[in-house]
């Protein structure tokens, strides 16, 4: 079993095309510029979901990430405080 890294939880959308906002657990936010996938977990920890990262962006003290298939507002809101995690060796 891969062991996950918590890098930030989803806190809301971020404006109207499926971006979300990312609250990160690290100062360092250049840490989020390399990635290329992560791995959404929800808050009950019962659902973990594969996303390709397509955009990132940073916004004040959150990261903004735009994930393949998360088009709109309301795709967007259905993440609302899941972590956004990645697998130990991505570190």
């Amino acid at each position: 079993m891969e062991k996950l890294i918590s890098l930030g939880k989803i806190t809301k959308n971020q404006g109207n095309k499926g971006e979300v906002r990312v609250a990160p657990y690290t100062d360092d936010l250049r840490r989020f510029e390399f990635l290329a996938e992560v791995i959404l977990v929800s808050p009950d920890q019962s659902e973990k979901i594969s996303k390709t990262v397509q955009d990132i962006w940073l916004h004040k003290n959150f990261v903004i990430l735009k994930l393949k298939g998360i088009d709109d507002i309301d795709e967007a809101l259905e993440y609302r405080n899941y972590e956004v995690k990645i697998a130990e060796e991505e570190l």
